[in-house]
């Protein structure tokens, strides 16, 4: 990637780590290139994960989540912990936490339902992205056909007067794919906040919601 790709990579990503421009897609292959070539096991695998998610480099964090994806059919309900200590310990990017969030921990949630409820103590949680990732991963549930409307409220509720604005986009992610299938629901829900929360989260809530409606709130 040339220099200046990296520098607008980096002000994206709101990052101090350093940048070696590899894309995704490749990063994948080498991990699974490693995997397949070494046959580690579950416990090889987290203790890597773990190690690379503290590494210095962007790409390090995301070859983490990459090796976590290739042992997901051995993934058991205690792994939920470790999961919550990588992103308290180690997450430091919103794109490191969203993807983590989108492609380990939301399906693990999605295949184990009874962990879900957890996601509530999560977003008290002291750490600002393990807050985020209480909201993000309410995202990728209901994008898998979860719903709950206690548990999606009551994060959304705890998380919308919070200043960050990581935070707050994420509670407009959530609400937004809420508001695909049942805008009312969400209009009736933020309604009370129209005139105490950020105007991020009301655009962020209503951009998939028709223009009559999303009126309501945004006018």
């Amino acid at each position: 990637m040339a220099p200046e790709r990296i520098k607008w990579a980096r002000k994206i990503l709101v990052t101090d780590k350093h940048i070696r421009g590899l894309k995704i897609p490749l990063v994948g292959q080498v991990v699974k290139q490693v995997f397949t070539k070494n046959k580690i096991t579950k416990a090889v695998a987290f203790q890597v994960t773990e190690e690379l998610f503290a590494g210095p480099c962007y790409e390090d964090s995301i070859a983490g989540y990459k090796l976590l994806e290739l042992f997901k059919s051995e993934f058991v309900p205690a792994d939920l912990k470790f999961f919550h200590k990588l992103i308290s310990k180690y997450v430091s990017e919103w794109a490191h936490c969203d993807s983590f969030c989108l492609n380990v921990i939301g399906p693990f949630l999605f295949k184990n339902q009874k962990l879900i409820p957890q996601l509530l103590t999560w977003s008290k949680d002291q750490k600002m992205w393990v807050r985020r990732a209480s909201a993000v991963c309410t995202t990728k549930l209901m994008n898998l056909g979860w719903f709950d409307n206690k548990i999606v409220y009551t994060i959304a509720r705890r998380l919308i007067n919070e200043p960050d604005n990581f935070i707050q986009k994420a509670v407009g992610w959530q609400l937004k794919v809420r508001g695909k299938t049942q805008p009312d629901e969400v209009i009736n829900f933020l309604l009370p906040y129209k005139d105490k929360v950020p105007r991020l989260i009301l655009r962020y809530a209503m951009e998939k919601v028709s223009n009559g409606k999303k009126d309501i709130l945004l006018k």
